[in-house]
C-alpha cells in the first residue's frame, strides 16, 4: 500500500493529540528568525514577549553590522545609556557607558575601556574602534544559535551579567568555534522597560579565551 502525503495527513487528523504533537515538533525544528539565516533559538523567557525581545534585538544587531551609530542612540536607555564590556564579566563602576549623545555626535576620542585578557595591556580604542574589535567582529547576522535570557557560550571569564543587570533581558547572539579551532563568539545584548517601550541598556562580548 502506499501512503500518499494526503493519506497521511487525514490519518492523523483522526489523532488529533499526536497531530498537534507533530505539528509543534515542526514548527520548533524549522525555526528561523527574520535575517538570522540558520539560527536557532533557545528560550528561558516563557513569560516574556519573545517576539518584541527578537524583532528589538534584530533591529540592533542590524544597525551594529552597518555601523550605524547615530541610528542606534534611538534604541538606547535614555537614563542608564548603554554600558559596554568588553569581556563577560560586566564591571559595573569602570565600564564605560555610552549616553544617546555621545552615540549622535561621536568625536572620535579613544577611550579606555577596559584591559586585554591575557597581556592586560589597557584598550584604548575609540567608539568605531571598540565597536569592530568587542562588539561586531563576526557576522552575529548569520549565527549559528539566537537564544533568549539563557547563555550559550560558557568560557573561563566570570559571568555576572543577571547579577549586573537584575530583572532586565538580554538576547545572546553565539558563533561556535570548532574541535580544531574552539575561537567561538558571543555577542549579548541587554533590555530594560523604561516607560513602556525596550531599551538597550548593556552590550556585553564574550570569547573563547586561554
Amino acid at each position: 500500500m502506499i501512503v500518499t502525503p494526503f493519506h497521511a495527513l487525514s490519518i492523523l487528523k483522526k489523532y488529533p493529540g499526536l497531530y498537534a504533537l507533530l505539528l509543534f515538533l515542526f514548527s520548533a525544528c524549522n525555526y528561523s528568525g527574520e535575517g538570522q539565516g540558520s539560527a536557532s533559538l533557545q528560550t528561558d523567557a516563557a513569560d516574556k514577549d519573545t517576539t518584541l525581545i527578537l524583532q528589538t534585538g534584530q533591529s540592533v544587531v542590524q544597525l551594529l553590522k552597518t555601523h550605524q551609530y547615530r541610528e542606534l542612540a534611538a534604541y538606547v536607555h535614555p537614563e542608564l545609556g548603554l554600558r559596554c564590556s568588553p569581556y563577560a564579566f560586566v564591571d559595573t563602576i569602570n565600564d564605560v557607558i555610552l549616553m544617546q549623545d555621545d552615540l549622535e555626535n561621536n568625536n572620535g576620542e579613544k577611550l579606555l575601556w577596559g584591559y586585554y585578557d591575557g597581556t592586560g595591556d589597557p584598550i584604548m580604542l575609540n567608539m568605531e574602534g571598540y565597536f569592530k574589535q568587542f562588539v561586531y567582529d563576526r557576522n552575529f547576522m548569520e549565527t549559528s544559535s539566537v537564544s533568549i535570557n539563557k547563555f550559550i557560550g560558557k568560557g573561563n571569564s566570570v559571568n555576572n551579567l543577571q547579577a549586573a543587570y537584575p530583572g532586565c533581558d538580554f538576547i545572546e547572539y553565539y558563533i561556535s568555534g570548532t574541535e580544531d579551532n574552539p575561537d567561538w563568539r558571543a555577542l549579548r545584548l541587554v533590555f530594560q522597560q523604561y516607560q513602556g517601550k525596550l531599551f538597550l541598556t548593556g552590550i556585553v562580548y564574550d570569547q573563547w579565551t586561554i
